[in-house]
């Protein structure tokens, strides 16, 4: 994503969770990754939240895939302070990037298990 400061990426340790049991019944699973911001100078950032919304659709009524959709959020950065489940790795001169760390819970009684 490209904005006036720079040029934000998400990036996960991995695309794939897995989550095992039985339908709306399973054990959750972790996501980890980290946001890269690319710019030529440290920015100050006052928000940053991570929302997830897992691929389901349902092929015989696409409205229905939208009503069962459910949105998994994790704030990284507010008030202009980091949670303490997230890590802010400073500016990097040499590279230009601005990194946070984060882990988030995706609970395993979503529709989508």
């Amino acid at each position: 994503m490209l904005f006036s400061k720079g040029r934000l990426e998400v990036i996960l340790d991995s695309p794939d969770v897995v989550l095992c049991g039985s339908p709306r019944d399973a054990r959750f699973a972790e996501i980890a990754g980290r946001v890269v911001l690319a710019s030529k100078l440290p920015q100050s950032v006052s928000s940053l939240v991570v929302k997830l919304r897992p691929k389901y659709q349902n092929p015989f009524n696409p409205v229905l895939s939208l009503l069962w959709m459910s949105d998994i959020t994790h704030t990284v950065v507010k008030d202009g302070k980091t949670d303490d489940t997230s890590v802010e790795i400073p500016h990097d001169a040499e590279t230009g990037q601005q990194q946070w760390r984060f882990a988030m819970a995706i609970p395993g009684n979503i529709f989508e298990t």
